[in-house]
């Protein structure tokens, strides 16, 4: 039953130990992959403890009974390790003059190929086919490495820095010709051309798949006074291999440059979108940094790269308030390569529609340059054309003209310095419900912008084209200022409401009013609108009373509840204008119920002028 079945199994497993011995700490369990050639070596730090090298030196001993044997192992090996009786023979050296070389092929972040470097070893041992130990002697590595590297010489490295690198296929060698490393630790970074070919957990900030190797930590690296170590890359395309210790020095290596070469050619057939330290190109969704003639310190110090949309909700919520996306990075990883004395980095801009974007190079202190590019230069030039062909509504230090929902700056000669100070911009409305909450106790809108958010500066000239509310106005003030310092530039001007009082008069006429006196009374979407056709100015000069009764008297504000009415009295000149000989004055009603509305004229301390009654929208 069960107990035959355990039993069973602890037999099987004794056996198999028992089969292991000494190498008994290397048993897998039949689930594993036991059968593909090395699999187990290669994903799994396996003989830890090096037992495998202890099986190495007996086969030396038996191999070579009558002379003394100088050993290099692939890791720090104690002399107590060795057989009591073999201490005498046996010396473990990490120098060049060791004769054999043992190694229990660990492994590594990076393979480093030892299988293919031992392909004549006297003597190796498998288990569950996986190579766990090959004895090797160091003369046949060393003529090993020795054609390897000048194989390699014949063909030139790939880069140069303090070692020489060189790429054939995928394994890269580092080789330093005077040899002063030993067991040295740098970092390896392979950034793929497809970043979906290393997991996202592996990936640096920059897209790299990151490796510490180790360099020429064994006997078997050395060769002729010159050091090698070889590791082969993964097997997925790759874009660029940088390397290097820390900040002491850097290499790259680009395997993609003829892309950049042709993308250089494309890009630079037209003229620069801006012209700068770096001239900037946008087309097919990037932006194009180039430079020629171009070195590395042109490229040491970090770009900055802020993207201002269209529409400002295009923008993850965080990045809303200031009003653009920014980024930041290095050249010339991930986006750009330097060759054949140029300069380009690509970064890929994202897929909503974009207003300008403000680049540079910056250092600790200070921004080393700064550049825009606009990308709706057309729309900005076609609309100066339509502005300049008429009047502005204000003349100032900028040109203002009003039209509809839109407020335009314009300045003909424009300096850089004319369009980096803040402007402010006050919106007066006619109904001051209409603003928001927060700004219904100052009466106005506050709608300060800097010029790049609305505006652009192109031909010598200046243009902001900046969106207004969609309720109406009564006047505007705006102009420029320092903070702490105040104003350097200002104007106010009232809002000509002539073009809505002409719509809204046109719609009044197949209309018949709702009552009758010194003027025409009409109610119209929550709006209660005052028409006289003949008027005079006269006609407007005394304040205007308005009084409304509400159906829930709960619905007034606490002070006029005692009084039952709401009173909001007003002169003309806030709701109204004359035009063509006519006089129109539009109130906004509130918008609870109301069941009487009480209107007319008065001059204070001196009676009515007229008055009138007619019942309201909730009656």
């Amino acid at each position: 039953g069960l107990y035959g079945l355990a039993s069973l199994s602890a037999a099987l497993l004794a056996l198999q130990l028992a089969q292991l011995h000494p190498l008994q700490n290397l048993y897998f369990n039949p689930l594993a992959d036991r059968k593909t050639p090395e699999h187990l070596r290669s994903h799994y730090d396996w003989d830890y403890h090096s037992m495998a090298y202890y099986e190495g030196i007996k086969w030396l001993l038996r191999t070579y009974p009558d002379q003394p044997l100088v050993v290099s192992v692939d890791q720090t090996v104690s002399h107590r390790f060795l057989p009591p009786d073999a201490r005498a023979r046996v010396w473990l050296s990490d120098s060049g003059a060791a004769d054999f070389y043992l190694t229990a092929h660990r492994k590594r972040s990076l393979d480093t190929g030892e299988p293919r470097r031992f392909s004549n070893p006297l003597h190796t041992r498998q288990i569950y086919n996986n190579t766990i130990l090959s004895v090797v002697k160091t003369a046949d590595i060393n003529a090993l490495r020795r054609a390897e590297y000048q194989r390699l010489a014949a063909t030139g490295p790939a880069a140069r820095s303090d070692f020489d690198l060189y790429l054939n296929g995928r394994v890269l060698t580092y080789v330093q010709e005077t040899c002063a490393y030993h067991g040295q630790w740098l970092s390896l970074g392979i950034l793929p051309q497809n970043p979906a070919d290393i997991p996202q957990r592996t990936r640096d900030t920059a897209g790299y798949a990151r490796y510490a190797v180790k360099l020429f930590p064994n006997v078997v690296d050395h060769f002729d006074g010159k050091c090698a170590s070889a590791f082969i890359l993964p097997s997925y395309p790759i874009a660029a291999i940088t390397t290097g210790e820390g900040q002491v020095w850097q290499a790259q290596i680009y395997l993609d440059l003829p892309k950049y070469r042709a993308a250089y050619d494309r890009i630079t057939a037209g003229p620069p979108s801006t012209a700068a330290v770096f001239d900037l190109y946008l087309a097919d969704a990037a932006l194009s940094y180039v430079k020629e003639p171009c070195a590395a310190a042109d490229t040491k110090q970090p770009f900055f790269l802020n993207i201002i949309p269209q529409n400002p909700a295009d923008l993850p919520e965080s990045s809303r308030e200031i009003g653009f996306a920014s980024f930041g990075f290095n050249f010339p990883l991930p986006h750009g390569r330097l060759f054949d004395g140029k300069c380009l980095a690509t970064f890929p801009l994202p897929d909503y529609p974009i207003a300008a974007l403000r680049t540079g190079q910056f250092d600790a202190e200070k921004s080393l340059w700064k550049a825009t590019v606009y990308a709706d230069l057309a729309q900005y030039r076609a609309a100066y054309q339509s502005l300049v062909s008429r009047q502005p509504t204000q003349h100032a230090v900028f040109n203002l003209y009003h039209q509809g929902r839109q407020l335009s700056y314009v300045q003909e000669s424009c300096t850089p310095a004319a369009a980096e100070t803040r402007f402010f911009l006050h919106l007066i409305p006619v109904d001051v419900n209409d603003l928001p909450p927060e700004r219904r106790p100052y009466g106005m809108d506050n709608l300060d912008f800097k010029f790049y958010q609305h505006g652009r500066r192109f031909d010598g000239k200046c243009l902001a084209l900046v969106p207004l509310p969609d309720y109406p106005l009564q006047a505007i003030r705006t102009g420029q200022l320092i903070p702490n310092a105040g104003a350097v530039w200002e104007t106010e001007f009232p809002v000509d409401r002539t073009p809505e009082f002409q719509e809204v008069y046109q719609s009044l006429r197949s209309r018949p009013p709702a009552a009758r006196s010194l003027f025409d009374l009409h109610l119209r979407d929550n709006r209660l609108i005052y028409l006289k056709e003949s008027c005079a100015p006269t006609d407007t000069n005394a304040r205007f009373f308005l009084h409304l009764t509400p159906v829930d008297v709960n619905d007034l504000p606490a002070e006029r509840q005692p009084w039952g009415t709401h009173n909001l009295d007003f002169d003309f000149a806030q709701y109204g204008s004359p035009f063509a000989g006519k006089c129109l004055a539009i109130v906004p009603l509130p918008d609870y119920p109301i069941k009487e509305i009480r209107t007319g004229q008065f001059i204070p301390d001196g009676g009515r002028i007229w008055a009138t009654a007619f019942p309201g929208s909730g009656r």
